[in-house]
């Protein structure tokens, strides 16, 4: 598949840190990892959803037009999402070839339906800071010559990997921080029942992530107002 994504994004697109035996196995090869940008139904489900460029290549074009048309007739839902508006959304596909042999056959993985409650004690099995490695935060730091946040919202899978997951915050916007944050999540996964003793299907799970450059950093980096220089990238986790 041959898209052009922010540049965040293609350094996360397999993490350094990723392994292979503890990786759920939705994110292997042959489950695509599609990036978004859709709007928000009265429902709470995607719609009119498009890539964010466009690609010359005959193949990709027809792939993403299978996918779109796919998620025209099988909406995701955004658990959470304000109706009216757009958001950032990784949406994960099962590609494969048509039984004819002639074109796509497009599935998604099931996911239960949202319990209304958020998991605040996840006991993990592939924690998010799997993917989070020195050479991660450098590159990220590199590409993006900025210092920045973002929180992205999913929904558990009974076996614990994390789907429907979108952007609800990102800030500065537009500079890929949203995108790396979605592509770190779904190398997680955690045990089906949290911390409180309760499953997870169907349970919201909220990931902020702070990017920072690390102190030794060459480059100037514009500091946010809520953060400060030579704080290492990291993220908050939820105790």
């Amino acid at each position: 598949m041959v898209r052009s994504y922010p540049a965040l994004v293609l350094a996360l697109a397999l993490p350094a840190g990723a392994s292979a035996s503890g990786t759920p196995p939705d994110t292997q090869p042959g489950a695509a990892q599609v990036f978004l940008m859709c709007a928000v139904s009265e429902a709470g489900l995607s719609r009119n959803c498009r890539f964010y460029t466009g690609t010359d290549d005959p193949t990709a074009r027809r792939l993403a037009g299978a996918e779109l048309g796919y998620l025209d007739a099988h909406p995701a839902p955004l658990p959470g999402a304000r109706p009216g508006g757009e958001v950032k959304v990784l949406v994960r596909l099962n590609v494969g070839a048509a039984p004819d042999g002639h074109g796509f056959a497009i599935g998604a993985p099931e996911v239960p339906a949202p319990a209304g409650t958020e998991i605040r004690r996840p006991a993990w099995i592939a924690s998010p800071h799997g993917a989070w490695t020195d050479d991660l935060t450098a590159e990220l730091a590199r590409r993006s010559e900025h210092e920045g946040d973002a929180t992205a919202r999913c929904t558990a899978t009974a076996a614990g990997t994390l789907a429907d997951c979108w952007v609800e915050k990102e800030s500065p916007p537009d500079l890929g921080f949203g995108e790396a944050a979605l592509v770190m999540l779904q190398h997680a996964r955690m045990k089906p029942v949290a911390g409180d003793g309760a499953a997870v299907a169907g349970r919201a799970y909220v990931q902020t992530f702070h990017f920072r450059a690390p102190s030794d950093y060459p480059t100037m980096m514009p500091a946010l107002p809520s953060g400060s220089m030579g704080t290492p990238m990291g993220m908050s986790m939820p105790h």
